[in-house]
This record gives structure tokens, sequence and C-alpha cells, in this order.
């Protein structure tokens, strides 16, 4: 009997689904001679090429069985599938507020891909005098408050940082009053909101352009006091400096134990950094010279020359324009990519678990193994590990970015180096057996996997899974691609280059 669909068109009624001993679909086929075997499983291995890893991965797509269907064949979706389509899942309240571990590879793959796509497009080694406003140069940016933070964060968003960025993003070459550029012609930009320790909350921002420090300091500053925050910086300074300069002991312990990292080096290797503090690099070089050390009476003294520099900076601008932003100074690209991604996606600080407490994960979850002792027999208690964060979460969104970098194809290079399907025989007359049978290889992928498989001394393989194995390198991992396959990388790179900026240089 035919059946009639919405369009009117007649269709042949579906056959009826039986369940078999071994509970799998057995459809009843009244044909002779056909394939006996039934397919269980569709397997596709897949490489993805990221900057300095290979991730060979296989994915399993199930077949369906007859409990997947309801006596008129229609498909049953499952309760925590319906969980996950509609967020209702346990987990999600845990990272509300906090950046999410998926969160975070979306994230890393979104910088990633861009900012490869820029090393391998674009070439610089140094900055140069004049730089031109139309030419891609990525930059990190973090945007702090002077003061204790007395508004909500989506209402420090919406009037000030949304206001900065609308700045940035602005391509008009219109100027201002004193000749400036109204905007400053960023295309793609990402950001993250993050909160203190003290409870404030700040921003990181990756932009495509070169900004000047001063600019970029006056117009941040020129936003926040829209809520008043650079005014009680200003009367916090007079009343702090009433009576002159004074050091303040708990600041500079802190300066102190960040310019100890840089001493130690130094001790240890004699060699000047390629930056550090004006007043500590005029130390070292005076110990290279005497062939001497850094001692903690030179950082104590340094420190403090520290805030004795920033306090008559201060007083020169009357403590209106405070150093609210900080940027990442770029020696290249790529060192720019990884430390940024790195940061971006670092975890938050949480608290530490109990000395009988461990955290094991499996099969992707972690959980919290509590041991205790009871009687003189041990008992272990395993439950699902939910972080305790110690600082307090962001009110609304936790990040942003261009709509240009939610494009699809900001993504990795992916190749699909096998497909095949996993069978079983359903002959009841024949002896029941699983195997795979291969549909198709790309050769090409194949050969490249295995040519970086090879570099045993520079590659080191990792297991994550039964189902995942990695390839590292710390060296950049397309110069262990095979010819082809590094043309495909840079082609992918050149066509993604393109369709950020609408340009391949």
């Amino acid at each position: 009997m035919s059946q009639i669909d919405i369009f009117s068109r007649v269709t042949p009624k579906k056959a009826a689904v039986k369940k078999n001993k071994n509970n799998f679909p057995k459809w009843e086929i009244k044909e002779d001679n056909v394939d006996t075997t039934r397919i269980l499983a569709k397997i596709t291995t897949t490489a993805t090429i990221k900057p300095h890893v290979i991730v060979v991965s296989s994915k399993f797509g199930k077949a369906t069985t007859s409990d997947n269907y309801d006596e008129n064949g229609n498909y049953i979706q499952s309760e925590n599938s319906l969980k996950n389509l509609l967020q209702e899942s346990d987990r999600n309240g845990i990272y509300n507020g906090y950046l999410s571990p998926n969160t975070k590879r979306e994230i890393k793959k979104r910088l990633d891909n861009w900012l490869t796509s820029i090393a391998e497009n674009v070439e610089f080694k140094y900055l140069p005098k004049e730089m031109n406003r139309a030419q891609v140069y990525p930059t990190f940016v973090t945007l702090t408050l002077p003061s204790k933070q007395m508004h909500k964060d989506q209402t420090l968003k919406d009037r000030c940082f949304l206001p900065f960025v609308e700045w940035l993003t602005n391509a008009s070459q219109e100027t201002d009053r004193k000749g400036n550029p109204k905007g400053c012609g960023v295309e793609c930009y990402f950001w993250r909101a993050e909160t203190q320790k003290n409870g404030n909350l700040h921003f990181h921002l990756i932009i495509d352009r070169f900004v000047y420090w001063d600019r970029l300091r006056r117009k941040w500053n020129q936003y926040i006091e829209r809520l008043g925050y650079v005014t009680r910086y200003k009367n916090k300074m007079q009343a702090i400096y009433e009576n002159g300069f004074v050091v303040n002991p708990k600041q500079q312990k802190f300066e102190v134990k960040r310019l100890r990292k840089i001493a130690d080096r130094f001790n240890e290797t004699k060699k000047l950094p390629k930056r550090a503090n004006v007043n500590l690099m005029n130390e070292m070089k005076e110990a290279q010279r005497l062939n001497k050390n850094i001692s903690e009476e030179t950082l104590y003294s340094v420190a403090a020359k520290i805030q004795e520099d920033a306090y008559f900076n201060g007083m020169y601008d009357e403590w209106s324009n405070p150093n609210t932003t900080d940027i990442k100074k770029v020696d290249n690209i790529e060192s720019l990519a990884s430390y940024v991604c790195k940061y971006i996606a670092k975890d938050v600080e949480t608290a530490p678990i109990a000395a009988n407490q461990t955290i094991e994960e499996i099969s992707g979850k972690k959980f919290l193994l509590t041991t205790t002792q009871e009687d003189g027999f041990t008992f272990t208690y395993k439950e699902e590990y939910k972080p305790v964060f110690l600082v307090r979460k962001v009110r609304g969104r936790i990040w942003g970015c261009a709509d240009k970098l939610r494009s699809k194809e900001v993504e990795y290079p992916k190749y699909e180096l096998l497909e095949e399907v996993r069978v079983m025989d359903s002959d009841p007359k024949a002896v029941k057996r699983f195997y795979n049978r291969t549909i198709e290889q790309n050769y090409t992928a194949t050969q490249c996997v295995d040519v970086v498989k090879s570099h045993t001394e520079q590659v080191r393989e990792y297991k994550v899974n039964d189902f995942c194995v990695t390839y590292s390198s710390k060296q950049k991992i397309k110069t262990l691609l095979t010819k082809n396959i590094q043309e495909d990388y840079t082609i992918h790179y050149q066509n993604l280059f393109r369709s950020l900026y609408g340009k391949s240089t």
C-alpha cells in the first residue's frame, strides 16, 4: 500500500521493523540473493593540522536499533539528547560566568586560525617608526579600572567597553580637532572579560591594527570617566601623596617579586634581557660590567624608584591619566599567537582539593574521588567534580569577537584519512562476525601523518583515548609536512586571510 507525502507525492510504505536477538533492526525484504551483512557503525578517521599538533581522531556513527523507534516507526529522542539540546544538563550551571572547557577550545580554535592566517601572509621583523594604518598588525591589550569597581559588569560593558570597541573599529577618514583619525580602522578583534582577585572586572583585547599606547590609554580613560573612575583615582592619589612622595611597602614587595624573576635569569646567565624596566636594566648593565649579581637590596631600591617615577608622571598629568592599559610588545606574530592562546584560555584559579581527594578523568568527564577510613576499612566515594573558583564570576557575556571570526571558514585544515564501515553478517544460517570494510582512503594525507610520526626526536606522541592520538612538536608542524600538504596548508590560510581582509597580502 502506498502513502501520500505532504507534497502529494506517492511514496512506498516503510518496511516493518522487527527486533532480533541482538537488538539490531531487521527489515523484512522478500528478495532473493540480497546482502546479508548489516551495518553497525560508520567510522571516519580524520587528521586535523594545528600549528604545533596533528590530531588523529576516529568518529563513530552508531547504527540505530529498534528501541529508537515507536510503534509507528518514528524516531524517539533520548532524554540526555533532549537535555543537551535544551541546555538543561546539570553541568551547565558549573561554568556559568566562567569559561567552560568547550568554550576554551572554541576560543583557541578561532584565535589559532586567525593569527596563523596573519603569520602566513604578513611579514614584519620590527615595528616601523611610521605605522601604516591599513597594515594588519596584531596587538594584545589589557584594559583595567584605576579604582574599586562601583557598577555592575553589564553597565561597564554598555557604557565604557563596547563604545571603546566601536571607536577602535571606526574606519572613518575624518579627523578630530587634534588631527587624529576618529577611529583606528580595526577589522577583526577578540575580547574576553575576566575578574581579578580584588573583584574588579578587566578586559583582554586582541586587535589587528597598531595603536599608539598613549592614544589608547587616554581614550579608555575618557570612557571610564563616564562613570567617574578617573576622578575617584585622582582623589585617592591626592590624599595618599598629600605630603609628598612616600613608598608603598605592599606595592614595593609585589614589584620586587616580579623583578626577581628577571634578576634570577640574569644572575644565572649574565645576559641582558631584551626588555626590562629602565632602572633595572641600568643596574644589570653595571652588574654585568663588574661581573656581579643583582642583590635583593638592589631589587627593593629599583622597586622604590619605579614608584617614584610613577609619582612624578602622575603629578605631571594631575592624576588624570592613570595607567589603565597594558600592551604586549610583539617580537613576532608566532610568539604572540602562542602567548595569546595560552593567556586567553587559561584556567581560572580554583580552590585546592583535600589531601584525601584525587581528580580522575573518565571519557572526557572529571570525577572527584574521596578516600576515607572507617573501622579499619577503606572506602572510596566517586562524584562529579565541580570546581570552586577563587574569583567571582563575570555577569553577562564573557567573550566576543568580530562577525568575521564567527565564519565557518575559521577552521583548521582537515583531511579524512580513512572511511570505513563496521558490519556484521546477519544471516542466521551464517556464522555471525564483525569486520571493517574500507570505503575510501586518502593515501596522500595518510602518508603525511606517517612522515610526521617518523620524526621521533622532534615529535611526541600522546594517546588521548582509544579513538584519538596527538602528535605534537615544539617547532612548527608545517615544516614536517610533506610538500603536497604544505601547499594545501599555505593555500588554506591564504584563503582564510583573503576572506577576513579581502586581500592576499
